[in-house]
């Protein structure tokens, strides 16, 4: 089912509400919606909520041989997954430019960014390392699909625990329940942050929209996605910034 366009009507309305200093949801340009966190009994498992926007992250873990050229690592995926009851035009199993661009949102703030300490993965050196696995669903898109994504994937890893395990001296490795031993949590040297502008030109005019809605989105000009990555330190967190994704930004409508 191809998505339904947005109607002149609405188009006007939105464009017009911007020219006039207001969003149609009744925020301010640089006000996000509301935020939700809800963890699920199991580790790893975390729903976000941002407006409407629903996204489901749910992380698990395997011993796995590492990579050859890295054998002191674990290993991490990420799969995104978009729901059919997400948007009347998503279908299940099937790819698409959405699922590609999440993909790599998530890939660049989460693999890239090597802000997991993946040494701290490794089991017994050249033989068995942890590898973390991050499956992603859209369970509602109602707009700024990669801040939610991002904030769920995070949480999801920090909220996790893998079992301890015991190697034994011929080699073998054994996983021990949650029963036999306290788990152990993920340690993460960088907490990515996505945030998401969206950019209106109208009457030479350029109105910068901080984490957009779906009609939003569709109607806007441009798009500009920043990362920061906090690091904890003694006294404090310190952060560094870049730019994640840019589509055509005038330089006159970038944030300072």
């Amino acid at each position: 089912m191809k998505e339904v366009p947005l109607s002149t009507c609405e188009k006007t309305s939105i464009v017009s509400a911007i020219r006039a200093g207001q969003r149609y949801d009744n925020r301010e340009f640089l006000e996000v919606r509301d935020i939700s966190l809800n963890f699920g009994k199991d580790y790893g498992s975390c729903t976000v909520t941002l407006g409407q926007t629903r996204v489901l992250a749910q992380v698990t873990g395997e011993v796995v041989e590492p990579r050859p050229s890295r054998p002191n690592e674990g290993k991490i995926s990420i799969s995104v997954h978009l729901s059919p009851m997400a948007a009347p035009h998503f279908e299940s199993g099937r790819s698409n430019d959405l699922v590609d661009e999440l993909q790599q949102i998530l890939e660049r703030n989460i693999k890239e960014s090597r802000c997991l300490d993946l040494e701290s993965l490794c089991v017994l050196a050249e033989e068995s390392v942890w590898q973390l696995r991050v499956d992603v669903t859209v369970l509602n898109h109602a707009g700024n699909l990669g801040d939610a994504c991002n904030l769920a994937s995070v949480a999801a890893l920090r909220h996790f625990h893998r079992p301890d395990v015991t190697v034994e001296e011929d080699g073998r490795v054994t996983i021990h329940t949650l029963e036999e031993r306290e788990p152990i949590p993920t340690f993460m040297k960088k907490v990515p942050v996505c945030l998401t502008y969206a950019f209106f030109v109208v009457d030479d005019k350029c109105y910068m929209l901080m984490d957009p809605s779906e009609k939003e989105e569709r109607v806007s000009n441009y798009f500009y996605e920043l990362v920061k990555l906090w690091i904890k330190v003694k006294f404090g967190f310190m952060r560094f910034g870049w730019l994640l994704r840019q589509t055509l930004v005038p330089p006159t409508c970038l944030p300072s």
